[in-house]
């Protein structure tokens, strides 16, 4: 201001006619003043500023964060596909990246790196990729694991089994380690009452399948008297049944999940199987198409209704049923115009 001041003295030293003294200090006493009063509004203006900036910044960070997708350093993406997705990484270093699920569902694209494992952990159940895009879901009492594309391998408890593009797999969590009692030494043994017996022969298949070995527990749950009950026990036997090769004994559980358990959160992943098994496994498509469409029923916004539909599409062109195909065809790429199977679909619907 000091500088402004005197240029005006120095403009003023050679205005004609020259002002008088009087005039010349008023003059000044008046812009100083009006700069005053301008830098004065400048701060102000800046203080106001800076407060909204503040509030904005506040709102952005108390915004809720669950449904953004979760992108790592090598670009691979988790996307929350459930309102109460929530999950944290625990580990990241060149050669291994580890995610804890703790609750919901999120969709993965990873990033390939033949050098680095990618792990997602939901309890004792990890499921370990190289680059593919899946499903993790974290139920009350289990896990499913959704494939769409590539390979995983999932290990629970000591054991493994991998999936490959478009299977499903369900894992039991255990909501506390198994209890093992020992026979005192000095109590003779006695055989088992036929309820007890029962009972321990169902732990046994299910402690079998939880810990992956399907083929002795689909022997064990063959012989069992007694039934499975239950959507996460039928599952269970479904799974048993089918990833030890008895595709058609694993269609009666998946079933009665569909039939007697439609609200229950397994219901569409059983009917999703159920259409898998029928079309890949047994060569029944109109039958798996008609499970497809259940499963799109069941939950027309979960995380298997875009795959189910595409799948359902296929099932009908496979069945020779050109014009349903056509018509789910034309629903799906309505639905999903830029869907990860758009290219089948347009294929399997007869639109290319």
């Amino acid at each position: 201001m000091s500088d402004l001041t005197g240029k005006l003295r120095r403009i003023g030293s050679h205005a004609e006619p020259a002002w008088p003294p009087e005039r010349a200090a008023t003059n000044e006493l008046a812009v100083r003043r009006r700069l005053e009063r301008g830098t004065a509004r400048r701060r102000a203006a800046a203080v106001a500023l800076g407060a909204a900036c503040l509030v904005v910044v506040a709102l952005v960070a108390r915004r809720p964060r669950e449904r953004d997708a979760m992108v790592y350093a090598d670009g691979s993406i988790a996307t929350p596909i459930t309102s109460d997705a929530r999950m944290t990484v625990a580990i990241v270093s060149r050669a291994l990246v580890v995610s804890e699920l703790e609750a919901g569902a999120y969709r993965f694209v990873v990033v390939h790196d033949a050098q680095r494992t990618f792990r997602v952990e939901v309890g004792e159940v990890q499921v370990e990729v190289l680059g593919t895009q899946f499903t993790v879901t974290r139920l009350t009492d289990d896990v499913r694991v959704d494939v769409v594309s590539g390979r995983v391998r999932v290990a629970c408890r000591g054991a493994s089994t991998e999936l490959m593009a478009g299977q499903t797999g369900s894992f039991a969590l255990l909501a506390t380690p198994p209890v093992i009692q020992l026979p005192s030494a000095a109590a003779p043994e006695r055989p088992e009452p036929p309820s007890l017996a029962s009972a321990s022969a169902k732990r046994s298949w299910v402690r079998l399948a939880q810990a992956g070995d399907y083929d002795a527990a689909f022997a064990v749950l063959a012989r069992s008297h007694r039934a499975p009950t239950g959507p996460a026990e039928l599952m269970l036997a479904a799974d048993a049944a089918r990833l030890s090769h008895h595709a058609q004994e694993a269609l009666a559980p998946l079933r009665t999940i569909v039939s007697r358990h439609p609200h229950d959160p397994r219901a569409p992943l059983a009917a999703f199987t159920l259409g898998w098994i029928l079309l890949d496994e047994l060569g029944r498509p109109t039958e798996a198409a008609e499970a497809f469409a259940r499963a799109c029923t069941l939950s027309p916004q979960g995380p298997l209704a875009e795959d189910a539909l595409a799948r359902e599409v296929e099932a009908w062109s496979r069945a020779s049923d050109v014009a349903r195909a056509l018509e789910r065809a034309e629903t799906y790429l309505a639905k999903y115009p830029h869907g990860t199977r758009a290219r089948s679909v347009r294929r399997f619907g007869g639109l290319e």
